[in-house]
């Protein structure tokens, strides 16, 4: 049975347990998303412009990530 993955919802750290946040920024005129956690996990590059363009696509990727 599969799980549908919610993408409004930003399940908990899988290393610490705690909520993580979803960041925004621009480069440009490009707004890009990534997820990160205080223990410094993070699915997305703050430095470069290798976020997700979609809020949605960086919770997706962060909720289904492999530990």
């Amino acid at each position: 049975m599969t799980e549908e993955v919610n993408a409004k919802v930003l399940l908990p750290c899988p290393f610490c347990g705690d909520k993580p946040e979803l960041v925004e920024w621009e480069v440009g005129q490009r707004k890009y998303y990534a997820v990160r956690c205080r223990c410094d996990v993070m699915m997305g590059e703050l430095s470069t412009a290798q976020g997700w363009a979609k809020k949605e696509d960086a919770i997706k990727v962060w909720n289904q990530r492999e530990v």
